[in-house]
């Protein structure tokens, strides 16, 4: 509920608010720990078939439009997934928009274009140099309302600017990584929670040695190794400790209160399902 400006507060994720009169009421229309609770067991069959079809409506709710529409198409499963659905309901080829970039290790755009060309889209690609995205880095504090530390923000305002020539609104696949555990951190963590069994001693000399190596994520999984903090996962995804947290605020770290209410309400659910259900509060 928090925000950097005083007495302004955000509507909490999944939530609703009414004004009425003199009242103002907050409510949650979707618990995602709680639907995880409740699942009950199915086969891999009716499993795929039920999200065919939840995955084909809401996609097809979603291209309900009077103006121009299009898709952001990045190659990977998700974007991809989405623009073969509204190629599958909409009678006519679908627009799509990438952006590619210099560096090859960044760029994404060969996948987004044999994608295009297999779905048969109307594709339109931009292409990205260091200096325009250097430009838009010293625009990002004028587009979000609080600091922003994604650098995904680049690409998604390049893509958005792209896209806002042809068309007024545009599907993608954001939140596919979440609802399907596609973070290659999810992987990292669990290996570090299995070592985390080990004796303190043998974890702290394992944690001195991968602090040492160069992938950020094996220095995270260090962290975890080193600390006997409840919350592993906080941790693991966290670039400041909860020292420097403290010294730079002057203050005690605080979870948000919405993460502490679901950390502590998906403690009865396996540990392999908590990280991608925190991500999601």
């Amino acid at each position: 509920p928090f925000t950097i400006y005083e007495g302004v507060h955000k509507v909490p994720p999944a939530h609703y608010l009414v004004c009425e009169g003199d009242g103002v009421t907050v409510s949650r229309y979707w618990d995602p720990v709680a639907h995880a609770h409740e699942q009950r067991p199915r086969s891999d069959a009716d499993a795929v078939a039920e999200l065919e079809a939840l995955l084909g409506t809401a996609v097809r709710q979603r291209m309900i439009a009077d103006v121009p529409l299009g898709a952001f198409l990045s190659g990977g499963i998700d974007s991809s997934l989405v623009v073969a659905l509204m190629r599958e309901h909409a009678g006519e080829p679908v627009r799509t928009f990438t952006i590619s970039f210099d560096q090859p290790a960044y760029n994404e755009a060969d996948h987004a274009e044999a994608v295009a060309r297999h779905l048969g889209t109307e594709h339109s690609e931009h292409r990205c140099g260091d200096g325009e995205m250097l430009y838009v880095i010293d625009r990002l504090p004028t587009m979000y309302d609080e600091p922003f530390a994604d650098s995904s923000a680049v690409p998604t305002y390049l893509v958005s600017r792209t896209a806002r020539a042809r068309v007024t609104v545009a599907l993608s696949g954001d939140g596919g990584d979440e609802l399907f555990f596609g973070y290659p951190r999810y992987r990292y963590h669990a290996g570090a929670s299995r070592l985390g069994r080990l004796p303190r001693p043998v974890r702290r000399a394992m944690a001195a040695v991968a602090e040492r190596l160069p992938h950020p994520r094996i220095r995270r999984a260090a962290a975890v190794l080193r600390n006997d903090e409840e919350d592993s996962y906080a941790r693991f995804i966290a670039w400041l400790s909860p020292g420097e947290i403290e010294a730079l605020t002057g203050g005690r770290a605080m979870d948000a209160p919405l993460y502490a209410d679901a950390r502590a309400r998906s403690q009865g659910l396996s540990h392999a399902d908590q990280p991608g259900l925190l991500d999601l509060v």
